[in-house]
């Protein structure tokens, strides 16, 4: 009842304070009524307010980006930080009380903190005219240095329920892991231009955003016995990144077409034969040193598909430069 008859004034808030103010400001009230009255009455599934308070402030965010042009723009700060201080408060006076409720406003509240922060990040890269991989190390970075805060120093991001917090950190992970382990994927297909920058294979914001999120990834998969297994198929990672780098770095140093076509071109075929073939005895030198048999074969089956490569393909480019080089790499 309380909720419904609050949407019902936002049409009459439009000629005063505006819908997007007088939502949030209702919301920030009902939490702090809530919070005050489920102890007095004593009504604790009062927390399912605040609770539903908090899946819309989600909301909240997209309609203050409709709004104002951005989520976190001047005009919202005041009511952002209405909101948050009474979110906050209402979290920390509930501590020790293990109310599923009251996961869902912390969950909600963090993912909160993420699309504003990650939108807002949108917003200020394409107000400077920043290139695609600035874009996208801005919109994927909330997420993973949320990701890692809450991994690492749950006590300072995971207040002011940080003690629970353990008990239900898989529902951040749940959705955050997926999210990385896409925006991983979609990454890899990006041309990734860094302008203003000049283009520097690696060291540019797209392929070394891509880094971080694999190392966080890895690293992360190890804290979990249903992910532990997938960390023996990152090598195939590697190989993954380390092609559409090379392929990536081919389009921005000898300008091939970043599309399928890319793949036409003998000075690519040449790039990925001389790539492969370094990874190639590079595990194998370093799978001998290390006596590990499985880094020994993942390098001898890469030297495997670079001479049947050879053979299939960079055979066809030997009347030119690439396809010669490629037989002298592969040589050498």
């Amino acid at each position: 009842w309380w909720l419904v008859g609050g949407l019902t004034q936002v049409d009459l808030a439009k000629n005063s304070i505006g819908e997007w103010r007088f939502a949030i400001l209702y919301l920030t009230v009902s939490i702090g009524f809530a919070a005050v009255l489920r102890n007095k009455l004593p009504w604790p599934r009062l927390n399912w307010l605040i609770g539903f308070a908090a899946l819309l402030g989600l909301a909240l965010v997209f309609a203050a980006d409709d709004e104002y042009g951005a989520p976190l723009a001047p005009p919202t700060l005041l009511a952002w930080l209405a909101y948050a201080a009474a979110m906050a408060w209402a979290l920390w006076s509930a501590a020790g009380m293990r109310a599923r409720s009251l996961v869902v406003a912390h969950l909600a509240g963090l993912w909160t903190i993420a699309l504003a922060a990650s939108m807002q990040m949108k917003d200020i890269v394409d107000a400077n005219a920043l290139a695609e991989g600035w874009e996208f190390l801005a919109v994927v970075a909330p997420v993973a240095l949320m990701t890692l805060g809450l991994w690492r120093r749950a006590s300072l991001l995971a207040w002011p329920r940080a003690q629970e917090f353990a008990g239900y950190r898989v529902g951040w992970y749940g959705l955050a892991l997926p999210i990385l382990c896409w925006a991983f994927v979609a990454g890899l297909f990006l041309g990734g231009d860094p302008a203003p920058l000049a283009y520097l294979p690696v060291l540019n914001p797209l392929e070394l955003a891509l880094l971080a999120i694999g190392g966080l990834l890895y690293a992360i998969a190890g804290e979990f016995s249903l992910t532990r297994t997938l960390r023996k198929g990152w090598p195939l990672v590697g190989f993954a990144f380390a092609t559409m780098a090379t392929l990536r770095a081919v389009h921005h140093l000898h300008l091939e077409p970043w599309s399928p076509q890319i793949l036409d071109s003998g000075f690519s075929q040449a790039s990925l034969t001389v790539v492969w073939s370094l990874l190639g005895v590079g595990s194998w030198v370093l799978g001998s040193r290390r006596h590990n048999r499985q880094v020994w074969w993942g390098g001898a089956v890469l030297m495997g598909i670079v001479l049947l490569k050879l053979i299939t393909v960079d055979r066809g480019y030997m009347g030119n430069m690439p396809g010669i080089i490629s037989f002298i790499a592969v040589g050498l």
